[in-house]
C-alpha cells in the first residue's frame, strides 16, 4: 500500500513538474527575441494552419537550422508588420528566395494567401516538429470559462477528497493508538493484580 502511494505521488510530482516546465518554457519564448532552448512549445491560436495544426493547439518546435530550411518546412518567427507586428506565427515555406536567408511564407489553410512579408533569417526562430495532444487538451480546457470552472472544481473535489481520507485516516490511526495505550494501560494494571 506504502509503495502504490509513493508510486503515485512521484508520478503526480513529475506531471506537475512537467507542466510547470513546459508553461514557463511558453513564457519565456514570449519574453525573448531568440530561442534559450533547443527544443520549446508554442500555442497556435488562429487557424491559419489548419488542417495541419488546428487553432488552439500547442506544437512541439526546436531552434530553426535556418541554412537547411527548405520549402515546405513550417517554422516559427516573429512578424514585423500588420496587426500581428512582432508576435510568433507559424506559417509553411512556400519559396525560399535566397536560400538560408529569405523565405515566402502562407498558412495551410485553403483560404490563406501568401504572406504580404518575406521572412528574414533574423526573424525565423523555431521548426515546427509536432502537435501536443494532451497539452493541447489541457489548454483548451483551461482557455474556456466553462472548462476553467470544471478544472476548479475538479481540483476543488480532489484536494477535498484528499483532505476526507487524510482526516479519516488520522482520527483512525489516533482512535487505535488510544485503544492500545488503554490495552497496555489494563494489561500493566493486571500484571499489577496479579502480583
Amino acid at each position: 500500500m506504502k509503495n502504490k502511494k509513493a508510486v503515485g505521488n512521484i508520478i503526480f510530482g513529475i506531471f506537475i513538474v512537467l507542466f510547470v516546465i513546459i508553461f514557463a518554457l511558453i513564457i519565456i519564448n514570449k519574453k525573448s527575441d531568440k530561442p534559450i532552448f533547443k527544443y520549446s512549445v508554442l500555442w497556435v491560436l488562429t487557424d491559419s494552419m489548419d488542417p495541419t495544426i488546428e487553432p488552439k493547439t500547442y506544437i512541439l518546435v526546436e531552434k530553426a537550422d535556418v541554412k537547411n530550411l527548405k520549402e515546405g518546412d513550417i517554422i516559427s518567427f516573429r512578424t514585423n508588420s500588420g496587426i500581428i507586428s512582432g508576435e510568433m506565427n507559424t506559417h509553411k515555406i512556400v519559396e525560399v528566395v535566397t536560400p538560408g536567408y529569405e523565405f515566402v511564407t502562407k498558412g495551410d489553410n485553403p483560404r490563406a494567401v501568401i504572406d504580404k512579408d518575406h521572412v528574414f533569417a533574423d526573424d525565423i526562430m523555431y521548426s515546427y516538429v509536432t502537435t501536443l495532444p494532451i497539452l493541447t487538451f489541457f489548454g483548451r480546457l483551461f482557455s474556456t470559462e466553462l472548462g476553467l470552472i470544471i478544472t476548479i472544481s475538479v481540483i476543488i473535489i480532489f484536494v477535498g477528497v484528499y483532505l476526507a481520507v487524510y482526516i479519516l485516516k488520522s482520527k483512525k490511526k489516533e482512535k487505535e493508538e488510544r485503544i492500545k495505550k488503554l490495552v497496555e494501560e489494563e494489561i500493566k494494571r493486571l500484571e499489577q493484580e496479579n502480583k
